[in-house]
Order: structure tokens, then C-alpha cells, then sequence
């Protein structure tokens, strides 16, 4: 990780606020449209309960976001399935629920 030194200029340290301004509302734009997607799921399914968790989850999250990687743009790329990472979110929530009703019961 680079540290910002003092001795860069002005619109150098502009770019680099406006960079890591782009970038957090980059993620905040992919969390809120995935929690909007499974909340639409759980309203569609009727699970009250879990819709209601949904809506209290922060879009404003960065742990499963790898910022320390290299990232190239210049090639092309398979555009996200936004289906199949809800299928995946929806499974790790009935395995998570699975886990906490085992552990209730030991």
C-alpha cells in the first residue's frame, strides 16, 4: 500500500480523494443493488422475517471487497451474473440459519 506523501502536489492529492470518493460509492452502488435484488426475493417468497434483516443491513460495507489486488480494465470480462450471486448469498443464509439452529440444539 502506498502512503501519501506531503510533497505531492495539490491536484495530486485531489485526484486521489476524488479516486477513493469514486470507489467507495463503487461499493456502496454493488451492496445496495444486491440487497435490493434479495430483498425483492424474500418480498416475493413472502419471508417477512428475513426481508426485514435485509432492510437493516448497511450498504456501506468493504470486507468482501479486495482493494489491495491489481486490477486490469483493459480486457474484456464476463459481465457479473447478479443471479447466480444471489443464489449464492441465498445459500450461505440457509447454511447460516442451519448453523445456528445446530448450535441451539447442542
Amino acid at each position: 500500500m502506498r502512503i501519501r506523501e506531503s510533497s505531492e502536489s495539490e491536484l495530486e492529492q485531489y485526484i486521489w480523494s476524488e479516486c477513493t470518493r469514486f470507489l467507495a460509492n463503487c461499493i456502496i452502488f454493488y451492496n445496495t443493488f444486491i440487497l435490493s435484488a434479495l430483498l425483492t426475493q424474500a418480498e416475493k417468497a413472502e419471508k417477512v422475517e428475513e426481508a426485514k434483516v435485509i432492510k437493516g443491513i448497511s450498504p456501506i460495507a468493504w470486507r468482501h471487497v479486495n482493494l489491495l489486488g491489481r486490477f486490469e480494465f483493459q480486457r474484456p470480462y464476463d459481465p457479473l451474473d447478479i443471479d447466480e450471486l444471489i443464489r449464492t448469498v441465498e445459500q450461505e443464509i440457509v447454511w447460516q440459519k442451519q448453523k445456528l439452529t445446530d448450535e441451539q440444539l447442542d
